[in-house]
């Protein structure tokens, strides 16, 4: 009988440091109380600009919510950004421009904060454009140049999708004009254009859809036919 007894004992006492034990990893958590979070950004999305971002989310009804905190380039930049609760759309909805993002493409951590509380992150994905991007840019190419009765007529070799041309021009009175050309226009007629008079048209490219800026590239001098 007395074997048992020593038995449960050390039994009971094994059982007791094993649960004693398990909480060990947890226990830190306990002094710092309840974690009391703000409202999450909802529904972020970011348009891409030249060497700036702009966000746009949905703030949620919480009072304590004052600011906007970003993070980016894994956590080496950080901004704050007050929220004006006078901007707000009628759907909460709030936009901020982060100015200046040195050019690259960055994961960006959003959060509410005020109070001295902050919410949990919401996570979006952007890209800044700069100087790199821009030398990558040519003006649109130009395949051939015609006069047709009294005529200019530009022939385009390809079709840019996100480049817009301006041509800037003399006309037959003398006087400088201006042109505009579509990204899907293969062939331009300019309809008093001066002959052989000079020419040249600015390209102006969109880095993505819904971009905030665009970059632009100026042709050399061209000259219409006689």
């Amino acid at each position: 009988m007395k074997l048992h007894y020593f038995l449960y004992g050390i039994l009971f006492s094994f059982l007791f440091y094993a649960c004693d034990g398990m909480y060990d990893n947890v226990d830190s958590y306990y002094d710092k109380g309840e974690i009391n979070y703000i409202a999450k950004i909802d529904s972020a999305s970011a348009k891409a600009g030249k060497n700036r971002v702009q966000f746009t989310w949905m703030v949620n009804p919480d009072p304590r919510i004052k600011e906007l905190y970003i993070s980016w380039n894994d956590g080496n930049n950080e901004a704050t950004i007050p929220i004006d609760f006078n901007q707000l759309n009628e759907d909460r909805y709030y936009s901020v421009i982060l100015d200046p993002v040195e050019e690259g493409s960055y994961i960006f951590y959003l959060y509410h904060i005020g109070n001295g509380h902050m919410s949990v992150s919401a996570e979006v994905e952007a890209t800044s454009y700069g100087e790199q991007y821009q030398t990558t840019l040519e003006p649109r190419s130009i395949r051939s140049i015609t006069l047709q009765d009294g005529k200019a007529i530009i022939v385009w070799r390809t079709i840019v999708e996100n480049c817009e041309v301006e041509i800037t021009y003399t006309n037959v009175e003398g006087i400088i004009s201006k042109q505009l050309v579509i990204p899907t226009e293969m062939t331009t007629v300019i309809e008093d254009a001066q002959p052989k008079s000079a020419f040249d048209y600015i390209s102006t490219y969109l880095p993505e859809e819904n971009a905030i800026d665009d970059f632009s590239v100026v042709s050399e001098t061209m000259y219409f036919p006689k």
